[in-house]
């Protein structure tokens, strides 16, 4: 694997392209691998999302070159186009001259002379065209407006706007393209959040309290987090706020037995574990091992003791967790579409089906059934999800709840702060849209397990 970042987007690009591995997982293991610049890490990474984030608008362009269209072009050269086309389109401050000598030194290199020079064509044209190239138009389809012009598939906006409206869900897929803010979370065992505060503005960050959570921080300027000192003497972690969020509508105290389910890579475990003020215990479960080494250096770095890691499927529970005491809490953040991540995985768009959602809800509600045997009575468990579909998450509480008569929801404001308020639904449940706030997509609801 070479070390030009543009190399290294296309090669990612094109692992998507057959499906077989995911573009962040990938390009992470990738750069954990390379001695690039601060500058080349963030220009292969602008280039693997961005052109993700951007995949149907720069097709629709790119429609226009092609005398076989996009499907039929091999999709090693079709990413080369891709990627030419959305820095000519969205990253202005590299010359054009550049970008073109760049794309076609790659294919040249991969596929040879002849599409060297149709790559050199296609991106002159686009140069010279790139103002005045037509889209499609709201007044004569807005669904497909939305999706060419915000770059969503179309079954998923026409979706929306049935549940949303036109005008919200051009805004949510707006948000959904979006730059995320790198958002950290004070380790409160080490350090309270207004003294790191202070500490990231003396290194000449620029950070910012968050609203809604009182441990987050946003940072601007923190090009390297890994090598960040403070990251690595496990002051902070790296957690959107949304997702700081659940930790709070579980409220574990100190000294009690969580259960954490899908719990890796860890950032809701290690968030209960400061609540807790690391003392009790907190068993948590995930099947990918890969993912649970994530949680053990977590917990290792942010000094963290209460934490028990099992290796399994949440499924098979009662094998996982053999002669094991109920729990006071359980938190099930349940493997889920993934909608309200957009911002970070905007490939989850394009993989994404509706038989997806209707197969990973049904997966949601046997992770309940199987936790309720490990809950106390009196007990908590708290479900979470980072999408908003209706059968993700109304309907998969709603189907529990007429099951299971002895489970009573507890309105979450009841239990976090009043400032939360916008996102508390009139049934008790918390649920925040990209569109709605600078915070992933997310759902979650709580409930007691009462004596019948």
């Amino acid at each position: 694997m070479v070390d030009n970042p543009r190399e290294i987007a296309l090669f990612v690009l094109n692992r998507f392209e057959k499906r077989d591995a995911y573009p962040d997982r990938l390009l992470d293991t990738i750069l954990s691998k390379k001695e690039l610049s601060p500058k080349d890490r963030g220009l292969a990474t602008e280039l693997v999302i961005g052109t993700l984030r951007w995949l149907k608008r720069l097709d629709w362009v790119l429609e226009r070159y092609l005398n076989k269209g996009v499907e039929t072009t091999p999709f090693f050269l079709k990413n080369i186009l891709r990627l030419g086309i959305y820095q000519i389109l969205f990253l202005s401050q590299i010359p054009s001259y550049a970008i073109v000598n760049e794309m076609v030194t790659i294919a040249k290199k991969g596929a040879g002379k002849k599409a060297a020079g149709m790559v050199n064509a296609i991106l002159r044209k686009v140069i010279l065209e790139k103002d005045h190239i037509p889209l499609p138009t709201y007044k004569d389809d807005p669904a497909f407006y939305i999706s060419i012009i915000f770059s969503h598939p179309l079954w998923l906006v026409k979706r929306w706007i049935k549940r949303f409206g036109v005008d919200e869900t051009e805004k949510l897929c707006e948000a959904n393209n979006s730059i995320p803010p790198i958002t950290i979370r004070t380790n409160t065992l080490k350090i309270d959040r207004q003294e790191l505060f202070s500490i990231l503005q003396k290194k000449g960050y620029e950070p910012s309290l968050t609203i809604y959570s009182d441990d987050g921080i946003n940072v601007k300027g923190m090009k390297s987090i890994a090598d960040e000192p403070l990251f690595m003497d496990g002051f902070f972690t790296i957690q959107d706020e949304a997702s700081q969020i659940i930790a709070y509508i579980v409220s574990p105290p100190p000294e009690s037995r969580v259960l954490d389910l899908c719990a890796a890579p860890g950032g809701k475990t290690t968030h209960m574990a400061q609540l807790m003020k690391n003392k009790g215990k907190i068993v948590a479960v995930d099947r990918h091992i890969g993912r649970l080494s994530l949680l053990e250096k977590s917990c290792q770095r942010l000094g963290i003791s209460i934490v028990d890691i099992y290796h399994g499927d949440a499924l098979n529970l009662k094998e996982i967790l053999k002669n094991t005491e109920p729990f006071d809490y359980i938190l099930i953040d349940a493997p889920c579409s993934g909608l309200g991540v957009l911002r970070r995985n905007p490939d989850i768009k394009y993989r994404l089906l509706l038989e997806d959602i209707k197969r990973v809800a049904k997966t949601q509600k046997k992770l309940i059934n199987e936790a309720f045997y490990f809950l106390k009575q009196d007990g908590v468990l708290v479900y979470s999800v980072c999408t908003f579909t209706p059968e993700e998450t109304y309907e998969v509480i709603n189907s529990i709840l007429q099951k299971k008569k002895n489970f009573i929801i507890e309105p979450i404001s009841d239990i976090v702060s009043p400032k939360l308020s916008p996102f508390i639904t009139k049934e008790g449940f918390f649920l925040v849209l990209p569109n709605k706030s600078n915070m992933d997509g997310f759902f979650s609801a709580r409930g007691r397990l009462i004596n019948e």
